[in-house]
């Protein structure tokens, strides 16, 4: 017995070796045999029944090696012999077993027409059916199992609801093309109406809802069960609803109250800017906005009665996180575009139908990050951020783009976020460093032309600054505005200072504006632009509301402006139209500067640096 437990791992290591020469020859075709399987012959008159008996011993000892020179030789004289049959299966088995999938197959081909009948018929057709799931070819594992159904069908009963519970598990996990050969396959078996069920399924996940109809439609065809037929007949329904829908509609999914009301408010106002509510419009194709609050009921069930009962052909929002990914996942399953505005990372990555209206962090991060290193110089970065998801995430994405292109991080603390005293932190990011007397700043002033001096950086200081370049800071202004005059105070003054696109905001200024010269930040609008349309933007803005608008605004000023320049084209019918247009548009130019989306539905486009120069925000 312990001899037995160790030739195995000897006769593996010997199998490894050799299986190219055994499998060199062409399966099933046995013929011209060479080497040790004529040897085998010569020796001495053997049955095909000799050599079976040989080949089993031998695999029971883990000789695999051998033991397939044994079933090839048996293979050479076994024609018209009984135990024909039985050879080869046990041929084909030991070719799966060391991983020979398709000789294995090839070995088994002609069974059904040879060997129909034969005692070992399940466990061949059941081989087959695991070597093609063992080459990821499901479709062809389906039709073996298929076959094997129809042949257990005089058999045990538990042997056949085994199958079909592998069959039913091989229709789920299919994908659609795999779906597609398998419904071909499928025809006369019974599981036509489950295949196209699955079908129809997968393409509304898609936002594919006339190809969704297609399958529903096949569905019902492909079976006189009554239970199938309503099945398909409901979906027909539920899809001729989705399918109708009204170009002159647009849903709209914002807080309109509660706490968040104030920025649900600014991307209306830019919509409705956009719409020619107030005036001339962006556009001159008539839109109706069907406006539902984030904040009153499910989210997903706003959407399902936008997509359903009011029939828009899209839909603009949320603004918030947890209800974006609600609201993407509803309306890529009915099929609808939605152009969020959330900046949830995985937004877009639910499916095809869903755009972003607005740049990634990582995509703002690397903007900035970028101007740092290769235009300012900046080697060493200290940042401070509050311990929060929000910053958390874009303390994160700033090292790994620092990283990325050779510069470090030599001081990282968090703060609480609703601290107000930092000087703790403060005192840490400066004691991981040693003071040095000639820094970065200087040196990249000596870079600039004399006239861009006086706006882009404050004085320079006479005293020693630390030894990092720059300090980040990922927080929103509240706390920015509490944070900088502290660096100042504790003597903080000669890194640049960065910051997020949380920062632009007017208060700011008014806050701390004296401490603010030279910061740089991330944005992707800036009302002060010399350009006619933002201009007209800005000043319609201002005298409806009296303020200057903001970021929000201008995304649903601009979302709405694109939508209805696209839906202006008579060959907009159906909401795939749209997403196609969506992604096909190129150069159009909003007030918060060029949209166009990737394959991703990201926006694609480079942010601005904004930067405070004499106490206003200007672009870098």
């Amino acid at each position: 017995m312990i001899a037995c437990k160790v030739r195995p791992i000897k006769a593996i290591l010997a199998l490894a070796a050799g299986m190219a020469f055994i499998l060199a020859g062409c399966l099933p075709q046995m013929k011209g045999l060479v080497g040790p399987e004529k040897s085998i012959l010569k020796e001495r008159a053997v049955t095909p029944a000799q050599l079976l008996n040989t080949a089993l011993a031998r695999s029971q000892r883990g000789e695999y090696l051998d033991a397939i020179r044994q079933l090839k030789a048996a293979l050479e004289i076994a024609q018209g012999d009984p135990l024909l049959p039985e050879i080869k299966y046990r041929l084909a088995r030991l070719l799966a077993r060391t991983g020979a999938y398709q000789a294995s197959s090839e070995v088994l081909a002609d069974w059904e027409e040879t060997h129909a009948g034969h005692k070992l018929t399940g466990r061949a057709l059941a081989l087959l059916a695991d070597n093609h799931l063992a080459m990821s070819q499901r479709a062809k594992a389906f039709y073996w199992l298929l076959r094997l159904a129809q042949y257990q069908k005089s058999g045990p009963v538990q042997d056949l609801e085994q199958t079909k519970e592998r069959l039913e598990k091989l229709i789920a996990q299919a994908d659609m093309e795999e779906l597609k050969k398998m419904a071909s396959l499928a025809r006369g078996s019974g599981y036509e109406p489950v295949i196209y069920y699955r079908l129809c399924h997968n393409y509304k996940q898609k936002g594919d809802l006339e190809a969704a109809r297609e399958a529903a439609m096949a569905l019902v065809r492909s079976t006189s069960d009554q239970y199938w037929v309503s099945v398909g007949r409901g979906l027909m329904e539920e899809l001729r609803w989705l399918l109708y829908v009204d170009k002159t509609r647009v849903g709209c999914l914002l807080p309109l109250s509660g706490p968040f009301s104030i920025y649900g408010q600014e991307v209306l106002r830019g919509l409705e800017l956009g719409l020619g509510l107030y005036g001339r419009p962006a556009s001159s194709y008539p839109v109706e906005l069907i406006i539902q609050d984030t904040e009153e009921g499910s989210t997903e069930e706003a959407v399902d009665r936008l997509a359903k009962e009011e029939r828009v052909i899209a839909i603009v929002g949320p603004l918030r996180g947890s209800n974006a990914l609600e609201a993407a996942k509803k309306a890529q399953a009915l099929g609808v575009p939605l152009m969020a505005l959330s900046q949830a990372r995985a937004v877009t990555g639910i499916g095809g139908m869903i755009f972003r209206l607005s740049l990634t962090p990582e995509a703002r991060v690397a903007s900035l990050v970028r101007l740092a290193v290769e235009e300012l110089g900046v080697e060493s970065v200290a940042i401070l951020y509050p311990d929060n998801s929000y910053g958390r995430l874009l303390a994160g994405i700033f090292q790994e783009r620092l990283e990325m292109l050779g510069g470090r991080v030599v001081a990282k603390e968090a703060y609480e976020p609703e601290q107000t005293d930092f000087a703790l932190q403060i005192k840490k990011i400066s004691e991981m460093g040693e003071f040095r007397e000639e820094g970065m700043v200087e040196g990249r002033v000596a870079q600039w032309e004399e006239e861009e001096l006086e706006a882009r950086v404050p004085p320079l200081q006479s005293d020693p600054i630390m030894e990092f370049d720059a300090i980040f800071i990922p927080d929103y202004y509240e706390r920015i505005s509490m944070i900088v005059p502290q660096l100042i105070y504790h003597e903080l003054r000669g890194p640049l200072i960065l910051g997020t696109s949380a920062w632009q905001a007017e208060k700011l200024l008014d806050l701390a504006g004296e401490y603010l010269e030279g910061i740089l930040f991330p944005s992707e609008f800036y009302s002060g632009l010399k350009e006619p349309k933002v201009e007209g933007f800005v000043n319609s803005y201002k005298d409806l509301f009296e303020s200057n608008p903001g970021l929000l605004a201008a995304y649903g000023y601009d979302g709405i402006s694109l939508l209805m320049e696209i839906l202006e084209d008579e060959n907009i019918e159906t909401r795939q139209d749209l997403q196609k247009a969506l992604l096909e548009h190129k150069g159009f130019w909003g007030v918060s500067g060029l949209i166009e989306f990737d394959d991703t539905g990201e926006l694609a486009r480079v942010p601005l640096i904004l930067t405070v120069s004499r106490g206003k925000f200007l672009p870098y």
